[in-house]
């Protein structure tokens, strides 16, 4: 009984680790993409029509959008939490991709110019 509960824990913990890489990758993959200019601009588009629908929807239907939460609220918390993380997820992308359009080298920054560039790129490293 133990060989197979421990079988299949490690076979859980195997799809999860896969899961975690493939997330990563797309991560890295859309992050990537912010590095093109034409694309952030593309991006920025999206998520700014996104933000501002969703923010719209709330202030011109609040009582619609109040009945609506509490009824997906009722039937399952992590619906909520689901849709909760998704409307800010949206926002803090949109911040990301202005802040992207600003400072397009957000990721790797320059250290030549700093007083202690080991210690400013151990800090980065470890960070990322």
């Amino acid at each position: 009984m133990r060989d197979w509960l421990r079988k299949r824990l490690d076979a859980w913990e195997g799809r999860q680790a896969r899961r975690d890489e493939e997330f990563a990758a797309l991560l890295n993959r859309n992050i990537d993409a912010l590095a093109d200019r034409r694309t952030r601009l593309i991006y920025l588009g999206i998520l700014a029509v996104l933000n501002a629908f969703i923010w719209l929807a709330v202030i011109i239907f609040p009582r619609d959008i109040r009945e609506a939460w509490a009824t997906v609220n009722s039937l399952d918390e992590r619906i909520g939490s689901v849709i909760i993380a998704i409307i800010f997820g949206l926002g803090m992308w949109f911040t990301y991709t202005l802040f992207r359009l600003r400072f397009y080298d957000l990721e790797n920054p320059r250290f030549e110019q700093e007083m202690f560039v080991s210690y400013s790129y151990a800090l980065h490293a470890t960070k990322r």
